[in-house]
Formats: C-alpha cells, structure tokens, sequence
C-alpha cells in the first residue's frame, strides 16, 4: 500500500505539478528516475521549468522524491518530498535530510553554494500548516568539517491543497483520498476495549500532554471509578476530574 501510494502521488506530481505554498506553485516538471544520487548543482532549464528525481527504490529514505525547480525570477529551489498520513512518525525525516552531509550528495560543497539556491522541505500529508523558517544550525569541527542542519524553509500541505482536484481529476483525487484513509488506519496504533484497559492497568496511568487530550471523558470516569479512590461523579467536569485524579497519585501527565 506505501508503495502505491507513494508512486501515485509522485506520478500526479510529474504530470500535473504540486503547490508547495502560496507563493511556489510549481507546474512544467518533468520525471528523472535515479538510482545514485545525482548532482544536480549545474542543473540547466528554462525559468518556470523543474525536474522531479524519483528514487527507483522504494523506501529510498527521508524523502520520497526531490524537485529542482527555476522560478520566473531565475531563482533555483530544492525541495525534498515526503507523503505521509502521519507527521509525527516523519518528523525526523526533515532533519535528516537537510543535513550538511545528505545535501552535499545532491548539491556539492552546498555550503559555498546556498546563495544560489533556496532549500525547503515539504510534508504531503493530512492537513496544512503555515510555512516556517528554519534556521541554519551549522558546527565546524577542528578539522574543518562541517555538520548540522542547513537553512530551509519548512512547508506541510495537506493531499488536497497540495495535489488539488483540479489536478488530478475526481476520480484519482477520491482514490487518494480513500488510499491515505486506509494508510492512517493501517499506521494508528491499536486502542484496546475500556474493559481489556482497566482489566491491565496500573496506577498511576501516565499519558503525554497530547495524549491526555484524546482520551475520552468515559474512560477517565473508568479510571476513576476502577481505582476505588475517588468517585467521578463528585466531579461536573473533565478538567476537574484530571485534577482530582492527578492530586490522588491516578494520573501523571507530562
């Protein structure tokens, strides 16, 4: 299923461009498969012109497929891909592409180069977010080599913005919607009944500050009433409640 899912979208790309933010909306691409890695610092074309690098391994790494696009204005962007119905799981894909030693693969000595270039790195993923800035984050060591992360730009876009219904045609676009659907359930983890839950807690039950926020108010009153220490009841609210069961040694969120 990753596979397909990732060969689809990188063909919609291909063919009908991708919007990468507001301002960077990319079209006239066309498809270089590779195997090795390719230097793409004397890369020729047109302005309003890219290219998409598309790994011919599957799970190539921290990016699904690279552009190398020249704006209207001259200006040459690198932008790195990765399609995913979960972030969080991916987040450290960023960083490790965008580090000195992975970038000098495509673009070498990058550091003498960056201002010919603009760097970002895009997550296709559930939902949009606002670009960022992020900022180099570079050491040098007595040696003189060089390690850390360089300055990009941060971009993640939903499927739909990013891969709009217009592009693709509507039948393609339900696909994948029905596609990414299927993978966030494939890659959510497994939520065990209320009763097989108290059945193998123990106290006190710690969740993150994120996690605490999606566990139902039902199942709290559960923990409560499970405990033998407090009758959830006395409680009119959630909030009041996790106060309540963290002041009795129930719950630790951290």
């Amino acid at each position: 299923m990753g596979w397909v899912c990732e060969r689809l979208c990188t063909g919609v790309v291909a063919k009908m461009g991708i919007q990468i933010s507001d301002d960077l909306n990319l079209y006239n691409l066309k498809v270089q498969h590779f195997t090795r890695i390719p230097d793409v610092s004397h890369a020729d074309m047109k302005v309003g012109y890219g290219i998409v690098y598309i790994p011919n391994r599957y799970n190539f790494g921290s990016v699904d497929a690279v552009i190398v696009y020249k704006d209207m204005l001259g200006n040459f962007h690198f932008i790195g891909l990765q399609f995913t119905t979960s972030l969080d799981r991916h987040k450290h894909s960023e960083e490790q592409f965008m580090n000195v030693a992975v970038l000098e693969k495509w673009i070498p000595s990058i550091l003498q180069q960056l201002q010919g270039w603009q760097l970002h790195y895009t997550f296709i993923c559930m939902t949009s977010k606002d670009k960022v800035k992020c900022p180099s984050n570079i050491r040098q060591l007595k040696n003189g080599v060089c390690f850390g992360t360089v300055e990009h730009t941060l971009h993640v876009q939903s499927f739909a913005d990013a891969l709009g219904q217009h592009r693709v045609g509507n039948e393609v676009f339900q696909l994948l919607q029905e596609m990414t659907k299927k993978r966030e359930e494939e890659n959510a983890d497994p939520k065990p009944s209320t009763e097989e839950f108290l059945s193998q807690c123990i106290f006190p039950v710690e969740y993150s500050s994120a996690a605490i926020k999606r566990v139902t108010g039902a199942r709290l009153r559960s923990l409560a009433s499970v405990s033998g220490k407090l009758n959830p009841d006395h409680y009119k609210t959630r909030d009041l409640l996790i106060d309540a069961m963290k002041s009795a040694g129930l719950l630790i969120v951290s």
